[in-house]
């Protein structure tokens, strides 16, 4: 039990990391897009 806990740990941390991530590109792209719009 507790190795499985263990095991899901990390993945549950890199897949907010990776959400992350995606969530500041998609920003990075949308400022860019108003920006070259306006």
């Amino acid at each position: 039990m507790r190795t499985s806990t263990r095991l899901k740990m990390p993945s549950r941390s890199s897949l907010a990391r990776a959400s992350c991530d995606f969530f500041m590109t998609s920003m990075r792209f949308f400022a860019a897009k108003t920006s070259a719009i306006s």
